[in-house]
């Protein structure tokens, strides 16, 4: 969160982008980019999880789990909003 704005620092636009990644090349790209304007901190468990999980998505596509509370977006975007929702307007 932004502390003058209140805010996102990564915005929905950008963490969009990042969902919408086509191939690893993109996805590194976004990463890098929402890594930036995060200050590095995030936890590196979870995000090399988040980028395994990615690559099997997209290597298995015909494979998808029924459930799509189980797929890369729907986990990510669930702690982003989670997140965002968390802030004081």
């Amino acid at each position: 969160q932004n502390d003058q704005s209140g805010k996102p620092v990564l915005s929905e636009l950008r963490f969009q982008q990042l969902l919408a990644s086509h191939d690893i090349d993109e996805l590194y790209e976004n990463l890098r980019r929402a890594l930036m304007k995060i200050k590095r901190t995030a936890n590196i468990l979870s995000l090399a999880d988040g980028v395994l999980h990615w690559a099997q998505e997209q290597h298995d596509k015909n494979q998808y789990d029924e459930r799509p509370d189980r797929r890369f977006q729907f986990t990510w975007a669930k702690a982003y909003f989670s997140e965002v929702l968390t802030y004081s307007n």
